[in-house]
């Protein structure tokens, strides 16, 4: 009991205790303090902001000390802290702005405050305001997304997935960075130093899900604009006013305006690097600001002077060469300059000229001396700016300006063609006019094919200009010039057209060189030929080439057919042709030339000779073998046959026995008996049809049917057959005779006889 009765002794003196000091807090304070209340939570998610506002109200307290808490996703998991002390005045509405490092699209961010009146008297926490991220139903989102990022900074990236899905990889660009959780279910990555890696000054966020689908946005990189430097101002006619500055790195989207400052005259716009505008009536000191503005901020440089001090006494014609090194990465500016003297004096001394140019935010001078007229730097694949300034014994000239674009600045749809020579020998060059021209038009030019470097002119135009006539007086017959039209821009000189031609072509081009051994058969032969007709060296175009045959032996001017030989070949690239139609085993003159609008060149020759046909001789001795062999294969069947008919025909009888004189003789007998068996022309012919009875003792004498079927009796007006003449008529020998062999039953026998043939067998038979 006893230990019961000191612990509630105990909680009583506490009680007491407490009560004590609330009730000396509650007489100093003079209330409870009140709990703040949030009127307004705001958000600008381009820049990632959130403001706050609340009533201020403290009449006695010299200030009011505010604690203020940003959490972050709906566990409101505090991630930025700070006290901000107010002053105290009449009941005011108080803003805050705080920039998150995260979009304020990932996840949710609130914002409380409480009062903190001294160190014993604390107000309670306000209620959390809360501005919601983005509620995703659709798929999965990535943020920032086409904003404008500052070049040099880092940046939070975040991947807002659908409800259930995981985001397993985000890249920016090509690299993939650790992921980190935000929430439950948005990630997020970090990226330092952001840096402009292309033209686009793009930069590609991927989103990759667990299922492998991946989204993408792109935003951009860019840079607070600069702040112009060597802004200087002439005039030289007391009507307009010229400024020019070097603004440094550039963007499309920056904005310069130039204010006079004592005066009433509006803003006037501006070029990148140069601004004109009127003298302003009776004002002799001018207090200008150059003002160039973007996105992402503003910079600005002042000037003043006097106009009367502004009638430059030199001026410089500035232009450029660029040359791509082998390193893809470097490239070497030839800068070029010519300068004018537009003062009045009797002398003007240039003691030398001073080079200075930006590059990677590096600013690099160079002296000349006075002589000079051109400098060589070497410079990367960035846009690079060069001042040019003639250092005076007064002072400097009017500085001129000139940009290099960036490597990436390539040239598109470039326009390339021949110019044709005009009667009076000069050159009429014209282009068309192109919209994105600021600053005018750029003509270079030089002449081509001589071992000496190639001396550069050129010459400045306005933007309205879109034609030039240059004399002949100023370029060489026979010689190739090369014109490059460049229109003037903002980010440089860009290249519109390249033009080639001659004030007067000329024909004594080189000759061909022909090609060793020439192709040919027995008809036709194949020229070939090496030629370099782009050669800037050649006295005028090649349009093509010339092709002549000659006959050895032959004059060309009495040939009818020498128009066949004679081929023009249109195309200058080619450099072949093959001749058809000529004569076999002949030998012909080839020559080549190239032509020229003037005519053809000089011309390269060559004898060859055409093949013999040795088809056709081939022909001629297998037509008739061909010929022998197809009768044997038709003939083949009838082998046996045939042998023995000429068995019959070059054998000698079996058993007969002829001697070599003999039958030489038997020979010689019968070939002088055929060449009296001459043919005579029939003088008459009797034609008598006879039917005959034999007789009786004829029917006794012709035992042989044929016999009887041969001979038959003749009237005695003709001749009269006797036995011994009958007998020595050969037993095979008939008379050109027609016996009718339909014999009646009465033996009756007629006969055709042809008198006068008979008759002269007879006459010319030997006893």
């Amino acid at each position: 009991m006893t230990s019961v009765k000191r612990f509630c002794t105990s909680l009583v003196g506490l009680f007491l205790i407490f009560l004590k000091d609330y009730r000396e807090c509650s007489i100093d304070t003079g209330s409870f303090p009140p709990k703040p209340n949030i009127i307004q939570l705001k958000a600008i998610s381009d820049k990632q902001s959130l403001v706050v506002s609340w009533l201020v109200k403290s009449k006695d307290a010299v200030s009011n000390i505010y604690e203020i808490q940003v959490s972050r996703t709906e566990k409101h998991s505090v991630i930025y802290s700070t006290n901000l002390s107010i002053s105290a005045g009449n009941p005011t509405e108080y803003t805050w702005t705080w920039i998150s490092d995260l979009p304020l699209e990932c996840v949710d961010h609130s914002v409380r405050i409480r009062n903190l009146y001294n160190q014993s008297v604390v107000s309670p926490w306000s209620n959390w305001i809360t501005n919601y991220g983005v509620k995703n139903n659709v798929k999965s989102k990535i943020f920032p997304s086409q904003q404008v990022l500052v070049e040099g900074t880092s940046a939070f990236f975040c991947c807002v997935p659908l409800e259930g899905v995981n985001i397993t990889r985000m890249n920016v660009g090509n690299i993939q960075y650790p992921l980190m959780s935000v929430g439950a279910r948005v990630k997020s990555v970090v990226v330092h130093n952001l840096t402009i890696t292309n033209k686009l000054n793009a930069l590609l966020l991927t989103c990759t899900e667990a299922t492998g689908k991946e989204n993408y946005v792109w935003n951009y990189i860019s840079f607070p604009p600069q702040k112009p430097r060597n802004l200087s101002c002439t005039t030289s006619d007391m009507a307009t006013i010229t400024c020019t500055w070097d603004s440094g790195r550039n963007q499309n989207k920056q904005t310069h305006t130039l204010h006079i400052e004592n005066s009433t005259q509006a803003p006037i716009g501006c070029k990148p690097s140069t601004c004109t505008f009127p003298v302003v009536p009776q004002l002799q000191e001018y207090n200008i600001i150059v003002v160039v503005k973007n996105m992402l901020g503003e910079e600005m440089e002042s000037y003043s002077f006097n106009i009367s001090d502004r009638d430059p006494l030199v001026t410089l014609d500035l232009w450029r060469r660029i040359k791509q090194l082998s390193d893809s990465y470097t490239r070497l500016v030839t800068l070029l300059w010519n300068p004018h003297v537009v003062s009045r004096e009797a002398t003007v001394n240039i003691q030398g000229y001073t080079v200075q140019w930006s590059h990677e935010d590096q600013v690099q001078t160079e002296f000349k001396d006075s002589e000079e007229r051109q400098a060589v730097v070497s410079i990367g694949p960035e846009k690079c700016k060069f001042t040019i300034q003639a250092v005076l014994h007064t002072g400097s000239s009017i500085p001129a300006h000139i940009t290099i674009p960036p490597l990436e600045h390539t040239e598109m749809f470039l326009l390339k063609r021949r110019l044709n020579s005009t009667m009076a020998g000069g050159f009429s060059l014209s282009w068309d006019e192109q919209s994105f021209v600021t600053c005018g038009y750029t003509v270079e030019w030089c002449h081509l094919g001589s071992a000496e470097p190639c001396a550069v002119q050129w010459i400045k135009l306005p933007k309205e200009n879109t034609t030039l006539y240059m004399p002949a007086e100023h370029f060489k017959a026979g010689r190739r010039y090369l014109f490059h039209i460049y229109g003037c821009t903002e980010n440089g000189h860009k290249l519109l057209e390249i033009l080639t031609g001659y004030s007067k072509e000329l024909n004594s081009v080189q000759s061909p060189i022909l090609v060793h051994p020439v192709q040919s058969t027995s008809s036709s032969a194949t020229l070939e030929w090496h030629y370099n007709e782009d050669d800037p060296a050649q006295p005028a175009f090649i349009i093509g080439y010339l092709v002549k045959l000659q006959e050895v032996g032959s004059d060309m001017l009495q040939c009818q057919d020498a128009k066949r030989f004679n081929i023009t070949v249109a195309d200058p690239l080619q450099k072949s042709v093959t001749i058809e139609g000529l004569q076999q085993n002949q030998e012909y003159i080839c020559s080549v030339s190239a032509l020229t609008s003037e005519g053809p060149g000089i011309p390269a020759s060559i004898t060859i000779r055409t093949r013999i046909n040795y088809f056709a001789h081939l022909a001629k001795i297998l037509i008739p073998i061909l010929l022998l062999l197809t009768c044997a294969c038709l003939l083949w069947p009838q082998r046996k046959m045939i042998k023995s008919g000429l068995r019959e025909i070059f054998v000698y009888p079996a058993g007969l026995n002829i001697k070599t004189p003999e039958f030489d003789s038997f020979l010689f007998e019968t070939d002088q008996r055929l060449q009296s068996e001459m043919v005579e022309d029939c003088i008459c012919c009797d034609v008598q049809i006879l039917n005959i009875k034999p007789l009786l003792d004829e029917t006794t004498t012709i035992r042989n049917p044929e016999l009887t079927n041969t001979l038959c009796s003749i009237s005695q007006s003709a001749f009269s057959f006797t036995s011994s003449s009958t007998e020595a008529l050969p037993t095979e020998y008939h008379p050109q005779a027609a016996i009718v062999q339909d014999r009646p039953s009465s033996q009756q026998m007629t006969c055709i006889t042809n008198k006068s043939y008979l008759c002269t067998v007879v006459k010319n038979h030997p006893e």
